[in-house]
């Protein structure tokens, strides 16, 4: 009776034991053990089952999908429904059913599932996964950028983005037609993020001005109707590859929006298309791109009317068509530890009252219009009306004008004769060179003068010309209507003739 007295009591205290491993998993004896996740309710609540449906599983980037949770039996409280460990969102339940309207932003797969958070009455349970699979929505050109009705020149893009947050990853959108883009974001408060995108564009523009000044045919458009960043839509862009063959096809076009890109390869085959390229008071942040054109007239980084700002770090840019800057700016141009090169143009150039500041950066041209830095106006002002200034700290700065191309120089085509490092016509310029290591392949430093641009008599170059830390080698050229003013500092040496006309 002793022994069946201790079995029983043992019996009675493992089924005590039991029902506590039931609420609080703990086991019974030596040889078991009991799991939480074996166990998703307490004596108390009563168990629940929740399962999730999808109104679609394919969609494009965007569109409208609705999600429904069932659960049983039917219980009251909320469900949260989640892509990933994202939440999407929350829907109260009404006869064991609960639904949310959302969409999603990026391609790809996303995983999909609903939480019931239960109650007193009822354990919490979350569904099995539903996965809905997301392309960019590229059916269809539709209008976007810059609608000129004097023309007729109307931007259209593949993928359009007019409201909202938005995000695409890895995507592939290419743009054929006419004055077409392959992606577009406009209007305020619009913002997209691409990740990885491979973009290309084979299209041409009909009109030329409107693909310089508001980006008419880039391939990626940020756009603003108005006169200012905050106007348009903000544009980021990660990695990947933007690449344009069309005439006047920039790779990335900013007009009164921002772009912020980073670590992009970027290359525009077409006359006339630029590498990355703003005008109407748009900002542009570039950090570590690898841009490269070679058309005629396709500066590689080049702001347009309206102005730009632009902050550059990193990378490399070079250009190897006529006429095409390796940095050509209306605005405000700041660059820093990067490379430029211009194998037949200037390696930069300000037209109006805007500037350059380089720091610690390499800039490299060879130049058939006979000239390495170009400061000019080309607004019809004259000298007095307008003021620039170019600015290099440390860093590299070399010209050379191949025989090849210098020997037919010609003053009555706006070129300079005789080749020069820098060449001020029809402005008020000042340079400041610190600590730059220059090298200068032709006879000429700094030309000083009347061209093609202004009003005659009034159209020279005058210029404050300031060297700190820096060896320079070249003959300076001022003419009757202009003049220059040098100052040299800490150590700078120049070697050359200073030669004034009267």
């Amino acid at each position: 009776m002793t022994i069946l007295s201790i079995n029983l009591r043992r019996a009675i205290i493992c089924i005590a034991t039991f029902a506590i491993a039931f609420i609080a998993t703990t086991g019974c004896g030596s040889s078991g053990s009991t799991s939480s996740s074996a166990f998703t309710t307490s004596s108390s609540e009563t168990a629940t089952a929740t399962t999730l449906t999808s109104s679609a599983n394919t969609a494009t980037v965007g569109a409208s999908l609705t999600l429904t949770a069932t659960v049983s039996p039917a219980a009251a409280g909320t469900v949260t429904f989640y892509d990933g460990s994202t939440s999407l969102g929350t829907g109260t339940l009404g006869s064991g059913t609960a639904t949310l309207a959302t969409s999603l932003g990026t391609t790809g797969t996303h995983t999909l599932t609903a939480t019931y958070e239960g109650t007193s009455t009822y354990a919490s349970s979350t569904s099995s996964a539903v996965t809905v699979t997301v392309t960019a929505a590229t059916t269809g050109a539709s209008a976007c950028g810059y609608q000129d009705s004097t023309n007729s020149a109307y931007n259209t893009a593949i993928d359009v983005y007019i409201s909202g947050t938005n995000t695409l990853a890895a995507a592939t959108v290419a743009a054929s037609g006419t004055d077409e883009s392959a992606v577009c974001a406009a209007n305020a408060g619009t913002t997209l993020t691409l990740t990885n995108p491979t973009i290309t564009s084979s299209s041409n523009t009909a009109y030329q001005n409107d693909s310089s000044f508001y980006g008419l045919d880039a391939a990626v458009l940020a756009y603003g109707a108005g006169k200012a960043a905050s106007t348009g839509a903000v544009l980021n862009i990660t990695g990947g590859t933007v690449t344009t063959t069309g005439t006047f096809a920039s790779g990335v076009y900013a007009a009164a929006a921002t772009v912020n890109i980073s670590g992009t390869t970027i290359n525009a085959s077409g006359n006339g298309g630029h590498g990355l390229y703003c005008a109407e008071g748009a900002v542009m942040n570039i950090t570590s791109v690898t841009a490269t054109t070679s058309g005629q007239t396709g500066s590689v980084v080049a702001t347009d009317t309206g102005g730009c700002t632009i902050t550059l770090n990193g990378g490399t840019y070079a250009t190897t068509g006529t006429k095409s800057a390796g940095l050509y700016s209306t605005g405000t141009f700041t660059a820093s530890n990067a490379t430029f090169t211009a194998a037949n143009s200037p390696i930069a150039v300000i037209d109006g009252s805007n500037t350059i500041a380089v720091t610690s950066s390499s800039l490299t041209s060879a130049d058939g219009d006979g000239r390495g830095v170009f400061l000019f106006s080309s607004a019809g002002k004259n000298a007095t009306a307008t003021n620039d200034s170019f600015t290099q700290t440390n860093g590299s700065l070399s010209y050379s004008c191949p025989a090849s191309a210098c020997s037919g120089l010609s003053a009555s085509a706006g070129q300079n004769v005789p080749a020069t490092m820098f060449a001020v016509t029809n402005t008020e310029s000042t340079i400041t060179l610190t600590n730059v290591t220059m090298t200068n392949n032709v006879s000429t430093l700094l030309e000083a003068e009347a061209m093609t641009n202004g009003t005659t008599g009034a159209n020279g170059g005058l210029v404050t010309f300031t060297a700190s830390g820096t060896a320079m080698t070249g003959d300076v050229i001022v003419d009757s209507i202009s003049t220059a003013t040098l100052m040299l500092a800490s150590s700078s040496t120049l070697t050359g003739a200073i030669s004034l006309a009267v």
